[in-house]
């Protein structure tokens, strides 16, 4: 999600260098694994350091998914890819928020193991939380 489509009243988590990206401001939301059919398989957080974000605390994922919108080009192309992503983000969004909680434990635990390291950008944490999905049993479970 860009910096400017966030809401004014939601800040970065107060980290000492929190405007380090922002020449690519955004905050990343989810990360969507693939297999080689492409179906999605996988949900995941990556750390700071690998996205290149902006940061923002998990409490504020929930909002962030249903504020997701991607401005659709003219590009037919575009639009298929742009509209997956968003039904994914609201097809998965109980996972996504879930995901991004575990994320912060994640960079918590780590910065109390690691108290002289600054934990978001450490190169020995990558992977902060994931789950696998399947997107058949994920439909039928919202159909109910």
């Amino acid at each position: 999600m860009r910096y400017k489509k966030i809401p004014k009243r939601i800040k970065p988590t107060p980290l000492p260098d929190w405007d380090k990206n922002i020449d690519s401001p955004m905050a990343h939301i989810i990360a969507v694994s693939m297999n080689r059919y492409g179906q999605p398989i996988r949900l995941f957080t990556v750390n700071r350091w690998i996205s290149f974000e902006t940061w923002y605390d998990a409490k504020h994922t929930t909002e962030f998914v249903k504020k997701f919108k991607f401005t659709l080009d003219d590009d037919q192309h575009w639009q298929i890819l742009d509209n997956w992503v968003e039904n994914m983000l609201h097809l998965f969004a109980p996972q996504i928020t879930w995901l991004n909680e575990q994320r912060d434990k994640t960079i918590a635990n780590w910065q109390k193991k690691h108290p002289n390291s600054n934990a978001y950008e450490d190169h020995g944490l990558e992977e902060l939380s994931e789950i696998p999905i399947n997107l058949a049993d994920q439909v039928h479970w919202i159909a109910g």
